[in-house]
């Protein structure tokens, strides 16, 4: 079970696995005003506990899930179960730079993302762990599209926004 820290005012849900940056996103928030919910847990397309590897943190601090079993066993839920089980409300906008699990990600969240209310997704996509679970970019487009997302466009190499039409970009 994931853990919460705070109820939000504003509606934002943050996903951290890593104890460091979670930290830091608390101390941000906080520093920010800004009231949300932060769940210890990873996402992923299965519920049960995944291993974290933050012995190989990434320059900017962040650990990386490993499929070689090597790490911190961390909780891993589906968005689809949180929204159903835990009483979170299906989000209106996705953010998500998971490091290749972005495709796991939208495997275990097809209610979330078909959603008519979820309009809106942002996406960061990596190449090299996206092949190494023999998945691409195309495939998180195609899955998107599967789900809705009609409008879809690369803001940078890498950060893709995803759109339904008739719905507005910004919140």
């Amino acid at each position: 079970m994931c853990n919460r820290s705070k109820v939000p005012r504003i509606g934002i849900v943050c996903f951290e696995p890593h104890s460091q940056t979670r930290e830091s996103l608390k101390t941000n928030l906080e520093l920010n005003g800004i009231d949300a919910i932060i769940m210890d847990c990873a996402i992923s397309n299965s519920d049960g506990t995944i291993a974290f590897d933050t012995r190989h943190d990434t320059p900017s601090g962040m650990g990386e899930v490993r499929h070689s079993g090597r790490g911190t066993e961390t909780p891993v839920r589906t968005l689809d179960g949180i929204v159903s089980d835990d009483g979170v409300p299906s989000p209106t906008v996705i953010m998500s730079d998971i490091v290749g699990e972005e495709i796991n990600l939208l495997r275990g969240a097809s209610t979330t993302f078909s959603s008519p209310s979820t309009r809106l997704a942002y996406i960061v996509t990596h190449d090299r762990p996206l092949e190494r679970l023999g998945s691409s970019k195309q495939e998180v487009e195609e899955l998107l599209r599967s789900y809705g997302f009609d409008e879809l466009e690369y803001l940078r190499d890498n950060f893709l926004k995803a759109k339904k039409s008739g719905q507005t970009g910004s919140l």
